[in-house]
């Protein structure tokens, strides 16, 4: 009896086991212009109260990854409050890629819906994206 408790317990402590990596929170937006596309691959966060990382990438309409980007801004609103955050701290560094880009300490003072608004210039033009986020 003592084994058949020991084996159901097992069984049941990796039925419950996830080998699969976590999914990261990621979303592919078109810009204004169609001059790119932008990929936000969330690496910590979003979350409220605490630094969020997202990582960035740059693409041309045929998801091919651009190598020219430059003058690249972050911005998070929070349109149902009317303001920004409260720490303007973000980093923007380039990744392991040229068209990679990593953004650090984001700062999402509170839960809710909220959108980041990127620009970023391309072959010497500026254009602009936005995401939806929604931070717990």
């Amino acid at each position: 009896m003592k084994l058949f408790f020991i084996l159901v317990t097992l069984l049941l402590l990796t039925s419950c086991a996830n080998n699969k990596p976590a999914v990261l929170f990621e979303k592919m937006i078109q810009s204004k212009q169609a001059q790119f596309k932008v990929q936000f691959i969330w690496e910590l966060g979003p979350t409220a109260q605490s630094f969020s990382s997202v990582k960035i990438l740059f693409y041309d309409k045929n998801e091919l990854p651009l190598n020219d980007i430059k003058d690249i801004t972050f911005i998070p609103f929070m349109p149902s409050h009317g303001h920004g955050t409260s720490i303007e701290d973000q980093v923007i560094t380039a990744g392991h890629t040229q068209n990679e880009f990593i953004v650090t300490n984001v700062f999402f003072v509170m839960g809710g819906p909220w959108v980041i608004m990127l620009t970023a210039k391309t072959a010497g033009i500026s254009d602009s994206a936005q995401v939806s986020v929604d931070v717990p």
